[in-house]
């Protein structure tokens, strides 16, 4: 099943939208080859998920599928977007400006409110003034996803935390909401078109910690309960390239399209647009009380003969499926195992990163470290997926 779902695309395969390869045809996008209508079009540049935390940040790329030989002036704003009268979302700088010949400006929209939702909420982003002729192709749709809270330390737990800090060791800072910065690399190479070309992303946001239910006297274990390594959106956004976008293999909607997804998609009610939840946790952060080394690579839950850094995918399609595969539902089971699971942990971090697994000229296998000082507490890793040419990098540095 493996090799199935790593597929090379098959040559009958629907290609893309025209929007997809347009934009994707060459290095700098030059694309006024191109004869169909003008528009506008909004794009999540890594992703269109936003954390509830008052701190996350997202690119969207605003694009012309063609240059134009004059200036166009666009106001955005974003609808659907206030809680008892408070925005949730704010736009950095709402206005962009394309000079003559350009075709690609960006927006960032960042969370503004904190813990205001307990599901999921989405907000659009559209147009507000236009001083050209050329309409916006549709609005982008962008999902607030709400922040897991904090539950108070335990009488067990502050006992730990107290006999860690006698022995120099302070993990206070780091228990609750803790700010980070960070930056993914995905290299390219991919064998689908939206993986085709490099990209550098920044991620910005919060995680929650806590002490982990392992963690011992001699032992000290750190589990990021949300968001972890800041990735949630991210990775959601990946996953969902992966599976329900993937409109060239997975979920193609041509008269060749594999059977197993569309099956699974009907059983479960699952759809590009239905109502998901997709949460990211990480155990086991181990820390040596003498040294203060960490250790966060382990073998993997879902396939023990590769290491990682052993995230845990909460997503509610997969609750859904995984209940009737519990059951022994024959739709489910056997759809499943022909490549139309919606496991997050078939498609995610799906090498191991203690060696490289791309090896060749245009490596990039480096070792995944960790370090924590007194202010800090830093990630360096690696990541693979499916569909990849190469490993993702990811740094993150969370600050307390």
């Amino acid at each position: 099943m493996k090799n199935y779902l790593k597929r090379a695309l098959s040559l009958s395969a629907v290609t893309s939208t025209i929007l997809i390869s347009i934009l994707g045809c060459s290095k700098d996008n030059d694309i006024n080859s191109y004869q169909g209508n003008n528009h506008i079009v909004l794009k999540a540049n890594s992703s269109q998920f936003i954390k509830n935390d008052g701190v996350d940040e997202i690119l969207i790329d605003v694009l012309l599928v063609k240059t134009v030989n004059k200036d166009i002036e666009l106001e955005f704003k974003l609808e659907n977007n206030l809680i008892d009268g408070q925005e949730q979302l704010e736009i950095r700088d709402s206005k962009v400006v394309f000079k003559a010949g350009e075709k690609k400006a960006q927006l960032t929209i960042k969370s503004k409110a904190k813990a205001t939702i307990g599901e999921k909420k989405d907000i659009l982003l559209n147009l507000l003034r236009n001083n050209s002729q050329i309409s916006l192709e549709s609005p982008l749709t962008i999902t607030l996803q709400p922040l897991q809270k904090f539950e108070q330390l335990t009488g067990e737990q502050i006992k730990l935390l107290d006999t860690y800090k006698s022995k120099g060791l302070n993990l206070y800072p780091l228990m609750g909401e803790v700010s980070l910065e960070g930056t993914v690399i995905y290299f390219g190479n991919g064998s689908l078109e939206t993986m085709y070309n490099r990209k550098v992303s920044t991620i910005k946001g919060v995680s929650v910690f806590t002490l982990s239910e392992k963690a011992t006297a001699e032992k000290p274990v750190l589990k990021m309960v949300s968001n972890a390594m800041g990735l949630e959106s991210y990775l959601y956004t990946l996953f969902r390239q992966l599976t329900i976008e993937d409109k060239e293999y997975w979920n193609n909607e041509g008269q060749n399209a594999p059977p197993a997804p569309k099956k699974i998609m009907e059983l479960i009610g699952l759809s590009p647009s239905s109502a998901e939840s997709f949460q990211l946790s990480l155990d086991n952060i181990e820390i040596d009380l003498e040294i203060k080394t960490i250790s966060f690579i382990e073998p993997s839950s879902y396939n023990n003969e590769i290491n990682i850094v052993n995230f845990t995918y909460t997503y509610s399609a997969w609750e859904r499926l995984k209940k009737l595969i519990e059951a022994n539902n024959p739709i489910a089971i056997e759809n499943s195992e022909q490549g139309g699971t919606v496991n997050p942990a078939e498609y995610l971090n799906t090498d191991n990163i203690l060696e490289d697994v791309y090896p060749g000229n245009q490596s990039i296998w480096k070792a995944s470290t960790a370090k924590l000082s007194d202010q800090s507490l830093s990630f360096d890793f690696l990541m693979g997926h499916s569909g990849a040419g190469n490993y993702i990098t990811v740094s993150v540095k969370y600050v307390f």
